[in-house]
């Protein structure tokens, strides 16, 4: 199989920066994906060959433009009447707004265990210092301050919170 395009819809056109069929038929599809993804898409045209189909790979495609977004590409095989190899048939999905957002959700989920790690810090240091002044006290024959404190949670309890 050469990988010539063959033909591209209209969403698929407008995905990728062109107006007309003419623009894109007969050009190398391996040309729409970011150089530094070639050599494993043209492995996973050869596994396609060999299984049928392959699902949901993520590629940094281009534009005509030249200008790049990242992608979800299906591909399946489409058979003669032999039951040969005939062409691949692709869909590209962009998935652009999904990769910004799931860089969002990670940088946040840094932010909250960064933000665990300092409160709970700070509540044990808190539980460490109040049982000082209460041994201080009792040494002194006073009554503690501390021990009688309502605690929601025992320091144990804090070490194990996790995100």
């Amino acid at each position: 199989l050469d990988a010539k395009v063959m033909m591209m819809n209209q969403r698929a056109l407008k995905l990728h920066g062109f107006a007309a069929q003419h623009e894109v038929v007969g050009l190398d599809a391996f040309a729409f994906i970011a150089p530094e993804d070639r050599q494993r898409a043209m492995e996973n045209a050869r596994k396609t060959l060999e299984t049928g189909s392959i699902r949901n790979i993520e590629y940094t495609m281009l534009k005509k433009d030249n200008s790049r977004f990242q992608a979800e590409l299906s591909a399946s095989v489409v058979k003669d009447a032999a039951g040969g190899p005939q062409a691949l048939i692709g869909v590209v999905r962009d998935i652009t707004e999904r990769k910004r957002v799931e860089a969002e959700l990670k940088k946040n989920l840094k932010d909250l265990e960064t933000f665990r790690s300092v409160t709970v810090g700070r509540e044990l240091k808190m539980i460490e210092l109040e049982k000082e002044v209460d041994s201080l006290l009792k040494a002194l024959g006073k009554e503690p301050k501390y021990s009688k404190h309502l605690r929601l949670m025992k320091p144990e309890q804090l070490q194990q919170i996790q995100l």
